[in-house]
């Protein structure tokens, strides 16, 4: 049988103390529960979000193949220094297809573009900064 006053707040001690725990407890199984289920929403979500930039890309690609199909028929390599010149006015510099007759110069933005069209280093001419200024610039390759 409990003695005294102190035995007492022993037990109610002990009892708090458990409760204590057992809430802890239930507060780090929530918590974990919450983890998981926002790992699996964000996994989710970002898989979307790579899901859609993919197929923005894909179309991108499809564009950029169907216009150099058409560049590479506009400016066939053996029309090269007849009806267009590839120029560029130092080594490190980008390099431009010049349409001669219009005098429009297009910025062909990679170096995997220029080797689908065709074209080689050897055929780029380099040219004055004053005279790439002069030619009306058109819509990057």
């Amino acid at each position: 049988m409990i003695n005294n006053i102190q035995d007492i707040s022993q037990i109610f001690y002990y009892i708090l103390g458990g409760i204590g725990l057992l809430i802890a407890g239930i507060g780090a199984i929530i918590t974990g529960i919450g983890a998981i289920i926002t790992g699996i929403f964000a996994k989710r979500g970002a898989t979307d979000y790579r899901l859609r930039n993919e197929e923005e890309r894909i179309k991108d690609i499809t564009k950029d193949w169907k216009n150099l199909s058409i560049i590479r028929k506009k400016y066939p390599l053996k029309d090269h220094r007849d009806t267009f010149l590839l120029i560029k006015i130092h080594k490190l510099k980008p390099v431009y297809l010049l349409d001669i007759s219009t005098g429009i110069k297009r910025h062909i933005t990679t170096r995997s573009k220029f080797d689908a069209l065709g074209y080689n280093f050897s055929m780029v001419d380099k040219i004055d900064p004053d005279e790439l200024t002069s030619y009306e610039e058109g819509e990057p390759i």
